[in-house]
């Protein structure tokens, strides 16, 4: 029925039930799944310090590996493999790309 599932994740509670929901849909179907976070790099147009947008990027990059590290611990209680996907750039742009 469902040969891939992509599951967006954002740290959110509705993005951790649709993780929740693709888990279980991927265990019970023998899915693919596909976990996506798309790290949105702000605009830095207007920033003359490349100390704080390297702040603001290691902080971006922290936030992600808590959300995959959150993605782990819900995926512990399937027995499934999946793949983790890191975009960086704009929500749209990166998920149409």
């Amino acid at each position: 029925m469902y040969s891939n599932i992509l599951v967006p994740v954002d740290g959110s509670e509705n993005s951790i039930r649709a993780l929740r929901h693709g888990l279980f849909l991927s265990s019970k179907l023998g899915s693919k799944l596909t976990i996506l976070y798309v790290l949105e790099i702000p605009p830095v147009v207007y920033v003359q310090s490349q100390k704080i947008i390297d702040s603001v990027m290691s902080t971006l990059e922290k936030e992600a590996k808590d959300i995959f590290n959150a993605v782990n611990l819900e995926a512990q209680n399937y027995d499934i493999s999946y793949e983790t996907i890191l975009l960086k750039g704009q929500y749209v742009a990166s998920l149409i790309n």
